[in-house]
This record gives C-alpha cells, sequence and structure tokens, in this order.
C-alpha cells in the first residue's frame, strides 16, 4: 500500500508540474480544458 500511496503522489506531482496536467486536479486545468 505504501508503494501505490508514493507512486500516486509522484505523480500527482509530476502532474503539477507538467505544462499539461494528466489529472484534472487543479483550477489550471479546468481553465484550460474549459479554453479548449
Amino acid at each position: 500500500m505504501s508503494e501505490i500511496e508514493s507512486s500516486f503522489s509522484s505523480k500527482k506531482e509530476a502532474a503539477l508540474t507538467m505544462p499539461i496536467p494528466m489529472l484534472d486536479i487543479s483550477p489550471k486545468s479546468f481553465a484550460t480544458r474549459d479554453d479548449f
């Protein structure tokens, strides 16, 4: 379970760092989707 949580956390950070977030969790991503 610890590994899964760590992996998820890592993906979350990567998504937030990436210009195009893979996970729609931040308002920025929603704004991008709306604009698109």
